[in-house]
This record gives C-alpha cells, structure tokens and sequence, in this order.
C-alpha cells in the first residue's frame, strides 16, 4: 500500500473515531437532559451502537459446584484501612481455647503459612489447597 494511501486511512480513522466518540457524548447528554421526562429513544440508541458499553445484560446466578462436581474456590482481595498498624499487629489477637481449626494435611502436603506464622491450610504436590477441618 502506498504511503500516501496509508495516512489517508489513517486520519481517516483519526476522524471517523472523533465523531463517533462525539456522537456518544451527545446521546448520553440526551439521556442526561431528560433523565426526567423520557428517554427511552436514546438508551435504544445507545443498547444498539455501543452494545459493549449499554446492553442489559442477564443476571445469572454465580455457581456454587464447578464441572466437577466440587464447591468452586475462588481468590478474594479485601482493602481495609489499618489505622497504621501492621497486619501483625492485627492479627496478633487471642485464640479462645479448643476454637483452633484441626488440620487435615494430606500425604506429602506443604503448610500454607498466613500472617504471624499460622498454619491456616495445607497445599499438596498439584498446587491445589485443601480446606481446613474446622469441625
């Protein structure tokens, strides 16, 4: 392709990006003006050209089991302000007598470690975490 041709396409593109981005401010700002009379025309509008962005979208129960049949684990990350203190500090509390979890390591299985030097599970040879028995 020649190079002439090539930055044709491509200011094309710059332009034809521009617009459309500028076409979406306006249709939001329709929504926007008559959030409180009707603004059915322009949501449609939206849902149709910017689908990735305005589509409903179906609320599906989050499964419990996986394809296997097991209780799917999944990683949470928790954010809390900790007044400066460390998370040792923290986690430095007293353990109420016969309330400690009984672990059930498997053969071969590696003690997973949390703050302060707790065992708090075991992981074995396949990386998968075995839970912890607190029965």
């Amino acid at each position: 392709m020649a190079k002439r041709t090539k930055n044709r396409l491509q200011l094309f593109f710059v332009a034809a990006t521009r617009a459309r981005e500028r076409h979406k401010h306006n249709l939001i700002e329709v929504v926007k003006a008559a959030a409180d009379k009707d603004a059915r025309h322009a949501e449609w509008l939206l849902e149709r050209q910017f689908p990735h962005e305005f589509a409903p979208y179906d609320r599906r129960p989050i499964p419990v089991e996986g394809d296997d049949g097991k209780p799917k684990q999944f990683d949470v990350a928790i954010v809390c302000n900790t007044g400066g203190k460390s998370l040792e500090q923290l986690l430095d509390f007293p353990v109420a007598p016969g309330a400690e979890a009984k672990l059930q390591p498997t053969k071969d299985a590696k003690p997973v470690v949390g703050f302060g030097g707790r065992v708090i599970g075991w992981e074995n040879e396949q990386g998968n975490n075995d839970e912890i028995d607190e029965s």
